[in-house]
């Protein structure tokens, strides 16, 4: 199976716990009957519609690093994300007939599907959002390095040491005339 090879399976493992523990807690909030009780009914209405839109914001982009693990940018990937999160959406409102004091209303559709497009239009044009976490939870590339230091530890360690070799201060790492640098 393609979906479960070895390679990708801590990817769609890192992907997809998160996704499912959004999941779990905006269904765990739709299951309340009360959330906060606001007494001015306009910003009671703002806090909700915003809530909404930011919590199906984040689903969505969820749902695209789950469908796109190679984070690549393209409409089947954005739509189907958009589908999904609307799809979960609608399964909330449902959910909501079900729950005392909570009824469905198609103005909080409207908000999550609005919340998951300006994600996905986030996401076509800001790189952060594409690369967020796993810019900061990669190693770093060996090849970014200088060549010089490819050889291992103890050369960079030499060269944070005030630019000593192993012979001590009479050589420059620098120098291309050292035997040890050249064929590197």
């Amino acid at each position: 199976m393609m979906w479960l090879r070895r390679s990708d399976l801590g990817r769609r493992l890192r992907d997809g716990v998160p996704l499912i523990l959004w999941m779990a807690l905006i269904f765990w909030l739709s299951s309340r009957s009360t959330l906060v009780a606001i007494k001015n009914e306009s910003v009671e209405k703002l806090a909700f519609n915003s809530a909404h839109a930011v919590a199906y914001a984040i689903l969505a982009w969820l749902w695209w690093r789950a469908i796109r693990p190679r984070r690549q940018i393209d409409r089947a990937g954005l739509w189907g994300a958009l589908g999904l999160t609307v799809l979960y959406g609608v399964s909330d409102e449902i959910h909501q007939l079900f729950v005392p004091g909570r009824s469905a209303q198609i103005s909080d559709l409207l908000f999550d599907a609005g919340g998951a497009v300006a994600m996905l239009l986030l996401i076509r044009h800001v790189e952060l959002l594409r690369t967020f976490p796993d810019r900061f939870l990669a190693r770093p590339d060996v090849k970014s390095f200088p060549r010089r230091f490819r050889g291992g530890c103890s050369r960079f360690g030499e060269y944070l040491r005030g630019r000593q070799t192993l012979l001590g201060n009479r050589h420059n790492i620098d120098d291309t005339t050292d035997s040890r640098t050249k064929n590197l």
